[in-house]
């Protein structure tokens, strides 16, 4: 029994010691000699650091070799991705685009190193490469992968255009969009995600609760400016400044921040320029402007009905002395901007209620529409039983007050976009109501009913996205998920012709920005982990995390 067990260790022991060695023969390289490009090397416009970038640009044969790292891929428009040895390296030309960041080092180059030829197999455009054969192979140096740049590759297959001069040096310039970059003050509060970028500057927390403007320029070193003084929030006893929001909406960049307690506080927004600040707004009322007419309806503790009103140049209501200069107007049995509902559990009871309010409003000619709650169908209910009220869709007829549902769903959340309005119920289920028609259509879904809800919602073009509150997969009108770990998700453009969302991204959809115009098209892909996107004049801004600048891309910069 010990030499039947000795035996069949043997064996085993044979077997591990031949696969070992297999592996090893396959991963074995062949060693060259490299050098450092004594020549400058240019990409996208900007010169590359070869003595201290921890990946340098290499020579070998008189051809010079391209570091294949993640970012540099992405900066010049190639996706990369690593498969195992088996399949290998996987290489694709595509539309991404991503800001220039270093790899540098404290330790300087050498002038020539050693570097090995890979046997794992590599694939270029779905092509796969005997790099055996290659007169000028493919090189592993520092543990990267390394690229020849010959026409071949380069221009047949990357369609990079480049240009080499012994007196200038080596000049690439990929076919995608190209990311410049703005340096900001050393001053930001690294602690908050909250940035605007509107009208050729840039604002974001500084120390000590400043809020801190810089205008945004390539070329220059930055300039800060002090614009406004966050408040402590005493409420509390603390000396903890008030958290703020900055964000940007139609070009202009806005500041907002709650002060005070849980039911006695007050909501700010304040309008940031170029020479200082405007406050707009220090209620608790959702406001929303069309032209002259502007609407405003409380969101804060304890809303009751009858709480919509309107402003026009011609308001005059010597009655109304909540809101100086407004006009109430609607039902006043409704409750206005709030998704509220009945708690099953406790319907006899007063906390048996309750809600978030909503800041969705949109006219159409003289319509104004709204969520809306029927208070008095809710006492009713409380009292005799029968069908219970839900949170709806409402049309407001601005000139006669009356109060119209249009819709038998129970809306939590809706768009307006020319004729059609776009909503979704507490089922995920989406829908939408040609105003013309006065017809509710339903839009095909995917999800089962009650395992999900949506976080954010918008439309462009006729087209629907969502994130999903569940998954937080960014999805479309057909129920496809095209990116994960949404962040942001916004309207935007000088005419809000574009809709912009940053994403965490996954392995399976890794892009952490994607622009779309209103055909549905992807205008702009990036890998760039950001945050404050928006878009002026065509112009895509965002603030990159990695780099810590403003990368500004422009949209129609697309070579045909």
């Amino acid at each position: 029994m010990k030499k039947r067990g000795i035996g069949m260790f043997l064996v085993l022991l044979m077997i591990t010691w031949f696969n070992i060695s297999q592996v090893h023969a396959a991963t074995t390289s062949t060693s060259v000699s490299v050098t450092l490009p004594t020549f400058n090397v240019v990409l996208n416009g900007i010169d590359m650091d070869s003595q201290n970038s921890r990946y340098p640009f290499l020579v070998y044969k008189e051809i010079t070799y391209f570091p294949m790292t993640y970012n540099a891929c992405r900066f010049l428009g190639l996706e990369s991705n690593w498969k195992g040895m088996e399949e290998g390296l996987l290489i694709e030309a595509s539309d991404i685009s991503a800001a220039y960041s270093p790899d540098r080092t404290e330790i300087w180059n050498k002038s020539s190193y050693p570097a090995t030829i890979p046997t794992f197999p590599i694939h270029i455009n779905g092509k796969l490469i005997d790099n055996s054969t290659e007169v000028y192979p493919f090189l592993i140096f520092r543990d990267i992968t390394y690229f020849p740049i010959t026409w071949r590759f380069a221009y047949e297959e990357f369609g990079w255009s480049y240009r080499f001069d012994p007196e200038v040096g080596l000049s690439i310039h990929s076919n995608t969009i190209q990311i410049r970059q703005s340096f900001l003050p050393e001053d930001r509060d690294a602690s908050t995600e909250t940035m605007a970028i509107a009208g050729g500057y840039v604002y974001y927390v500084g120390a000590n609760g400043q809020i801190i403007q810089s205008k945004m320029d390539p070329n220059s070193l930055p300039v800060r400016k002090v614009v406004y003084q966050l408040p402590v929030n005493s409420f509390w006893g603390g000396s903890d400044y008030v958290l703020p929001k900055l964000y940007s909406e139609d070009g202009k960049a806005y500041l907002s921040y709650y002060s005070g307690g849980a039911t006695m506080g007050t909501d700010y927004l304040y309008h940031l320029t170029g020479d200082g600040v405007a406050l707009i707004n220090n209620t608790r009322n959702a406001k929303v402007s069309f032209g002259e007419k502007e609407f405003q309806w409380w969101i804060g503790s304890a809303p009751g009905p009858g709480n919509l009103y309107m402003k026009t140049p011609e308001t005059v209501d010597s009655n109304e002395l909540s809101y100086l200069g407004w006009k109430k107007i609607g039902d006043p049995k409704y409750l206005y901007g709030w998704n509220w509902h009945l708690n099953d559990a406790n319907d006899t009871e007063q906390q048996g209620a309750g809600g978030t309010g909503s800041l969705e409003g949109s006219l159409i000619g003289d319509d104004f529409y709204i969520l809306a709650f029927d208070t008095q169908a809710a006492e009713e209910y409380v009292q005799l039983g029968g069908t219970k009220p839900t949170t709806g869709l409402y049309r407001v007829d601005c000139k006669t007050n009356e109060t119209t549902r249009v819709s038998e769903q129970v809306v939590t959340g809706f768009r307006v976009e020319g004729d059609v309005i776009y909503y979704h119920n507490e089922f995920v289920e989406l829908f939408k109501y040609v105003i013309s028609e006065e017809k509710e259509y339903p839009i095909q879904t995917s999800f089962e009913r009650g395992n999900n809800f949506i976080e954010r919602f918008e439309v462009l073009g006729g087209q629907i996205y969502f994130e999903s509150g569940v998954d937080h997969g960014l999805y479309n009108s057909k129920y496809e998920v095209i990116g994960w770990g949404v962040h942001e998700l916004k309207r935007t453009g000088s005419d809000k012709e574009y809709l912009a969302c940053t994403l965490s991204g996954n392995y399976d959809l890794p892009d952490k920005i994607l622009v779309f115009d209103q055909a549905g098209k992807i205008v702009f892909r990036s890998s760039d982990d950001a945050y404050a996107i928006t878009v002026e004049d065509d112009r895509v801004y965002y603030f990159n995390k990695d780099t810590k600048t403003i990368c500004i891309g422009d949209l129609n910069s697309i070579l045909e």
